[in-house]
């Protein structure tokens, strides 16, 4: 080497010779693996979105220094030390040096480059204020807002847990009643119902309220010790607390004077007499409550011993509307399971629904409960929408009821509706998956694409949610990344949606022999059962013939999912077809009959 090798290249063998090549590699794959952590840790830990950013910046900002760090210093066996200059000829011989031993070290360096600023980019979009964020928070600032949470079961008897949730969630729901005061679905707030450890402030911030209802229920001997204590989260100040011991029966004056006592703290002002609670026999009262919580168990024979539990209710309290109307929701839920009669769940849950209008004409529950059969057995959204119209008009703050809204709206093809009314639910419900799933469809049915694929990357870490792989999979296919997709269907748990997502990435990644396979999977599988969404992944697949096919079984069928023949956007390639018109007017689904359904919506802009 004759010494005039050109400066940059004695610059980069420089590099390489302090090791400033190694710590750039190292540094970046080490930051990358910090934050793919965190991007679990936050949400697990229920640690602030910014903390996933604050983190990328640090790691950012310590890059340089470390390249820094690296060129002006050595660690050797006399400890760190600065870095010593050159030998005479050492940078030549690392200039003429093989490339096969050159080029390694720089591609390293630039692979952690990559790594860490891929990891940033990544945190910038997940802690960017995303639909479902927006969707979370409270439209109005100055509402006053509450959760409350599980109640403590103070008594012995561990069985007694029923009964302790029961009354937060029936407090729960006679809060929401009160206009000018939002508050957070049970559901949500019932995810901390082991809360050891965690602050109010963390707890407030995840349901985005500002107070929180926190309380413990010891019951023994047919009287009730009820300890409620009503706290300003920000400051985790005790704003008020009481303590009743009060017979049994009187559970429900309790829940009334607590409502009341809220109100006048939180300062809402009542706009006419404030909501009371539901009176009941205890007996029966205590055995719905129990049905509630076997129910949601959702395992093998849950629902039927749920409706043992509101038969014994029934008995003991033979006028008790809402007993019937849980029981019309048990059999409907009976009904589109494949094994179970349909048939028959469908007339039983019809029966109850009547009965318990008969006795509390209203009764919003089992209107909507008439609505969601009229649609699913039938079809018929236009009583669908009659029904619904009545439970709205009843209860609007029910965000059951307002879900089932959401249903009808996407059905109808108004997904811009059905957002706006998900937007509102998932305000007061953040942290069920269920409620984002739904958010998911209203943005998919219009769409707006990248609003759904941004909100289940948002949730996809969350391993309570059961939707995510699934939906972002049919999202990446939708935006033309089936590659990407194809990861996701393939962990998925092996039956329908398994299936389903593998046919339609595999045809648009030109593997058309997998994709028949799985087709054929799905029909060996379960044809009747899943017959509408058969058609829909021929649609997805461009194949007409087979489309129109599945969908008159579908028809034959009764299959449900005709309903939502116009809740996505897969059958948009017919529309021009000449048998389309046709068969919608065939199943009375013709959009000229649609157009003429109202739906009469509560207002949802306020608090």
């Amino acid at each position: 080497m004759d010494g005039r090798s050109p400066a940059w290249q004695r610059f980069f063998a420089e590099l390489k010779r302090r090791k400033v090549f190694r710590v750039m590699a190292v540094y970046g794959i080490v930051g990358w693996a910090v934050l793919q952590a965190m991007d679990l840790a936050v949400p697990a830990l229920l640690l602030p979105e910014w903390t996933y950013r604050l983190v990328a910046v640090l790691l950012l900002v310590g890059f340089p220094v470390a390249i820094v760090l690296a060129w002006a210093f050595e660690i050797g066996p006399e400890g760190v030390r600065l870095t010593a200059a050159a030998k005479p000829g050492e940078l030549e011989e690392i200039v003429a040096a093989p490339r096969s031993r050159r080029w390694p070290s720089g591609l390293l360096a630039l692979a952690g480059i990559s790594a860490l600023l891929a990891g940033a980019w990544y945190a910038g979009r997940a802690t960017a204020p995303v639909a479902t964020n927006a969707a979370a928070r409270p439209e109005d600032p100055d509402t006053p807002s509450i959760a409350v949470l599980p109640c403590v079961n103070a008594s012995s008897d561990p069985e007694q847990d029923y009964f302790s949730d029961g009354i937060a969630s029936e407090l729960s729901g006679l809060l929401s009643r009160i206009p000018g005061l939002r508050v957070v679905s049970f559901t949500s707030s019932s995810v901390f119902k082991d809360r050891s450890g965690l602050v109010s402030r963390a707890i407030a911030d995840s349901l985005h309220v500002e107070h929180l209802l926190d309380c413990s229920v010891q019951k023994a001997g047919g009287r009730v010790r009820i300890v409620w204590r009503l706290v300003d989260a920000p400051t985790d100040a005790t704003v008020w607390d009481s303590t009743w011991n009060r017979t049994e029966g009187d559970v429900f004056t309790i829940q009334d004077e607590i409502a009341d006592d809220v109100a006048q703290q939180l300062q809402v002002r009542l706009l006419g007499s404030a909501p009371r609670a539901v009176r009941a026999d205890t007996s029966a009262y205590n055995l719905l409550l129990r049905a509630r919580q076997v129910r949601g168990e959702w395992s093998p024979g849950a629902l039927a011993r749920s409706d043992t539990l509101l038969f014994r209710a029934l008995r003991a309290d033979t006028g008790y509307a809402l007993a019937h109307a849980e029981l019309a929701s048990n059999f409907e839920l009976a009904a589109g399971t494949a094994a179970e009669p349909s048939d028959e769940n469908y007339d039983r849950a019809i029966e109850e629904a009547h009965r318990a209008l008969a006795l509390d004409p209203d009764l919003g529950l089992a209107y909507a409960i008439l609505g969601k059969i009229a649609s699913a057995r039938r079809y018929d959204l236009a009583e669908f929408a009659w029904y619904l119209n009545k439970a709205l008009a009843l209860d609007p703050t029910d965000l059951w009821t307002l879900v089932q809204a959401e249903q009808l709206l996407v059905n109808l093809g108004r997904p811009e509706q059905a957002i706006r009314v998900m937007r509102y639910v998932v305000a007061r419900d953040p942290l069920n998956p269920e409620m984002s799933y739904r958010l998911y469809r209203a943005y998919s049915a219009a769409g707006r694409y990248e609003d759904a694929l941004d909100l289940y990357r948002k949730l996809y870490p969350r391993a309570d949610n059961p939707h995510a792989g699934r939906i972002i999979g049919l999202l990446l296919v939708r935006t033309g990344e089936p590659a990407a997709a194809l990861p996701f269907f393939q962990a998925l748990p092996d039956g329908l949606w398994h299936d389903y997502g593998l046919a339609i990435a595999y045809h648009a990644l030109g593997r058309q022999r997998e994709s028949d396979e799985a087709m054929v999977r799905m029909i060996e599988c379960c044809e009747r059962a899943v017959s509408f969404q058969i058609a829909a992944a021929y649609a997805q697949r461009g194949d007409a013939d087979a489309t129109f096919e599945w969908l008159e079984k579908a028809a034959r069928y009764r299959d449900s999912g005709l309903s939502e023949i116009h809740g996505g956007r897969m059958f948009d390639f017919l529309r021009d077809d000449p048998r389309w018109l046709p068969f919608l007017e065939s199943v009375g689904l013709a959009p000229a009959h649609l157009d003429a359904i109202e739906v009469k919506l509560p207002p949802l802009d306020a608090g």
